[in-house]
């Protein structure tokens, strides 16, 4: 089980699971935007009420061209096969 407080840690993490909600704090943990100009080259956000944003997992990893990469345990896997 996941710790909401400090999910996601990786972007492993969110490839387990892309269909949760990012948000901004999140964002700039994994390294994807350190501001709030590096969210522009991202999908729109979804906004929730206190005007926070949010993006869904998969949109994010699909921006940053990550959907569907391997895990890095998969990865070091096969590359020591």
């Amino acid at each position: 089980m996941s710790d909401d407080a400090t999910w996601p840690r990786t972007l492993d993490d969110l490839r387990r699971e892309p269909g949760r909600l990012v948000f901004t704090s999140d964002l700039r943990r994994l390294g994807v935007a350190r501001s709030y100009d590096g969210l522009k080259g991202l999908p729109p956000p979804l906004k929730l009420p206190g005007r926070r944003l949010a993006w869904e997992g998969r949109a994010i990893l699909t921006a940053i061209g990550a959907y569907g990469a391997p895990l890095a345990a998969e990865q070091q896997h096969q590359s020591a096969a």
